[in-house]
Formats: structure tokens, sequence, C-alpha cells
């Protein structure tokens, strides 16, 4: 998942959980897609829910998903570990910032491993 439609370059490090796909590179292809473009292409009912853990791609995943956050506001559980989204030059602020433009409420979720969010609709 990402802000664009189209191969995309996985980059592969000794910590697979480190490893990540970048639009620009020189390792194996891979398909890239936005939410919004798979939302598009398999309609149903309302999304729910969304969880998200892709090792500093958060914030270009959600870009790639402003239509489906702002239609059907799911709530999001996101990771955001700075570490792995310095790579990506996203950081918490910016991932804050987008959603609540997009009218969600954050909260950092207590007892995790790793710093994460739920980001609630905002009702009103």
């Amino acid at each position: 998942m990402g802000t664009t439609d189209g191969p995309a370059h996985l980059v592969i490090r000794e910590d697979s959980g480190g490893s990540s796909v970048e639009v620009v590179g020189a390792s194996d292809t891979v398909p890239m897609q936005k939410l919004d473009t798979w939302r598009a292409a398999h309609p149903g009912p309302r999304i729910r829910a969304v969880k998200m853990d892709i090792e500093g791609g958060e914030l270009d995943a959600l870009r790639g998903a402003v239509n489906l956050l702002r239609k059907e506001h799911p709530l999001l559980v996101c990771e955001i570990i700075e570490e792995f989204a310095d790579r990506k030059g996203s950081d918490r602020t910016e991932i804050c910032k987008l959603l609540e433009s997009l009218g969600y409420r954050i909260r950092w979720l207590e007892g995790t491993w790793s710093p994460t969010i739920v980001a609630d609709p905002d009702p009103g």
C-alpha cells in the first residue's frame, strides 16, 4: 500500500521487520496500490477498521487512502516507529496532522510493544 499505483521496489533488510517498499530503487520490483484504488475495485460493506504496521510506510499508505478515510470513517490502529518513519520522510506529527484534518481524534494505545495510535472518527 502506498501513495501511488504502479511498480515499487522491495528493500530487504537483515531484520525482516525493517524491510520496506520504495517507489524509486534498483531492487526487485513489486506492485504497489493505493487503498483508494483497491477500494474502488472492491466495493462492499463499509470498512469499519484498518490496522497498519508497515515499517515507516504508514504516511504514504494514509495519503493513498484519503477518500476511504473521508467516506467510510473506519477506526484506525497504526504503529508509528520513528526509526522506520524517518526512512520514508514522515513522522508521527505528519501522520497525526493528516488524520486530524480528516476528522479523526488521536490517542496513544497503552501497553503495546511499539508506539501505536488509535484514530477514532470524530462523530461531530
